[in-house]
């Protein structure tokens, strides 16, 4: 058994070290991010998400419609001042829907445009796991970046999650780039926690996607021998 973690701990580095393919993927035509391959589409839960879901890692970029949602619960009306509010709400929503650790919490900037990028550690079917977020809200909408993998395996996924969390960048002027709704309201928190949860179902999505993925990889595997 510790030869076959050294084994497959081995092959996940060689992978990622030597594989070339990646696709850059446009976000809101505002924006732009880089996967390691090609990522499925998936249209539900009130977002959109694209997914690269490979053996043991999931690289995803969620946008959810955060002022014509359908869902009237997701659309947030506030201030300039109130984007840290919006931010904490979603941090705190997607901790608890995950029922996970807060590990680390770190504003950014891109372009002049503010963001929010945290760690949060988490359980799944009896397995520790590690996600990596980068959050940012664009005219009127939440993007949310996320590499996620199992925290055993994390470190040779570093360099990996590095790549995929530092490609996201914006791609038009900040002038033309909003970070705040028309009409305020006091809702920030409470709108921005709730969008929080709808992200944390991702996480889940993103783990089933990977265990169907290597299901039908070791089904095919045995087919062929």
């Amino acid at each position: 058994m510790k030869y076959f973690f050294i084994f497959s701990l081995s092959l996940i580095s060689f992978k990622i070290l030597y594989s070339q393919s990646t696709y850059k993927q446009p976000i809101l035509n505002i924006a732009e991010i880089t996967f390691q391959n090609k990522p499925k589409l998936y249209d539900t839960l009130n977002q959109k998400m694209y997914a690269d879901v490979g053996e043991m890692y999931s690289s995803t970029v969620s946008i959810i419609d955060a002022s014509t949602n359908p869902n009237p619960k997701l659309n947030i009306k506030f201030k300039e001042t109130e984007l840290d509010t919006i931010y904490k709400g979603l941090i705190t929503g997607f901790v608890n829907k995950a029922r996970g650790e807060l590990i680390s919490y770190n504003k950014f900037e891109l372009n002049k445009l503010k963001g929010i990028e945290f760690q949060i550690s988490f359980n799944k079917n009896g397995m520790s796991q590690m996600s990596y977020v980068k959050s940012m809200y664009l005219n009127g909408n939440v993007v949310n970046c996320m590499f996620t993998t199992p925290t055993f395996v994390a470190s040779s996924f570093e360099k990996q999650r590095r790549a995929f969390l530092n490609s996201l960048r914006i791609t038009v002027s900040s002038d033309n780039v909003k970070q705040f709704s028309e009409a305020p309201e006091d809702n920030a928190y409470k709108v921005g926690y709730f969008i929080g949860q709808i992200i944390g179902v991702v996480i889940v999505l993103g783990i089933l996607i990977g265990l169907i993925y290597l299901v039908i990889r070791i089904f095919k595997k045995l087919t062929r021998s």
